[in-house]
């Protein structure tokens, strides 16, 4: 890709991170995944627990308005328990 095209692309161009699509709809990376599992459009890159999502703002759209017009936009979903033997990371502390 040229530095042209890449310097006009938009929002709508390329595929968001699950980070930024939770920005853009004003969420939590929570909630992302949640919608992932009721069927929300999405590229999973990868295998394993580690694997990363990337989402087509257009195909998320439509996917939001076709829940809405069907009167189903999936409830939140519930807080995960957390596994006593996942891997903690304490951001900010030595």
């Amino acid at each position: 890709m040229g530095k042209d095209k890449a310097a006009n692309m938009t929002l709508v161009d390329r595929l968001l991170k699950t980070d930024e699509l939770a920005a853009w709809l004003g969420c939590s990376r929570e909630t992302i995944y949640g919608l992932v599992a009721q069927g929300l459009p999405h590229v999973r890159l990868g295998q394993g627990p580690r694997a990363e999502y990337r989402f087509a703002p257009e195909a998320v759209l439509g996917w939001l308005t076709q829940c809405a017009s069907m009167n189903s936009v999936p409830a939140a979903p519930k807080p995960r328990t957390p596994d006593p033997f996942e891997e903690r990371r304490y951001v900010g502390r030595n």
